[in-house]
């Protein structure tokens, strides 16, 4: 006997925002490791590189983590609507990446907002060119690590009895 939508729902969802909101906080802070320790060579020193990233993580955390919990919240919503036309894993991963790849385009807008919203002043949007580059790209890694952690179940609760 199959459970009824919203019972299966709400744990996928906790779960995949969850999820988002930890890769929202460490994706950028090691993104910003590399880009940062490449030219000083401090990625030659393993333990500077992980200081590094763990001084990083409560300043992604403020910035990047809520995005990431909203971004898996909408992307899981959206993949998990469209579950019965899924049932490979190859499909999930490429719907994901879709999603993930235009969730991470609209990072800057969400950050514009917050910073309206926490400096109580008109911001302007900050964004150095690179920076354009890596949103979506991290948008559809996040995505894609999400889509993995959660296939298993996604596509075995979504097989026709008749498939093996």
């Amino acid at each position: 006997m199959t459970q009824p939508n919203h019972t299966r729902y709400v744990p996928f969802i906790v779960k995949a925002s969850g999820l988002g909101a930890a890769l929202g906080t460490l994706a950028p802070a090691l993104v910003i490791t590399i880009l940062t320790g490449l030219p000083n060579g401090s990625l030659l020193h393993p333990l500077d590189a992980a200081e590094t990233v763990l001084l990083l993580l409560p300043i992604t955390a403020v910035s990047c983590g809520p995005f990431g919990l909203i971004a898996a919240f909408v992307g899981g919503s959206a993949v998990f609507l469209r579950r019965r036309r899924i049932r490979s894993g190859k499909r999930l991963l490429i719907e994901s990446g879709i999603a993930g790849f235009l969730l991470g385009c609209l990072f800057p807008f969400f950050d514009l907002a917050a910073n309206s919203v926490l400096l109580k002043e008109r911001p302007q949007l900050m964004v150095i060119p690179i920076q354009l580059l890596f949103y979506p790209i991290l948008g559809v890694l996040c995505a894609l690590i999400c889509a993995l952690a959660f296939r298993r179940s996604f596509i075995e609760q979504n097989r026709q009895p008749n498939e093996a």
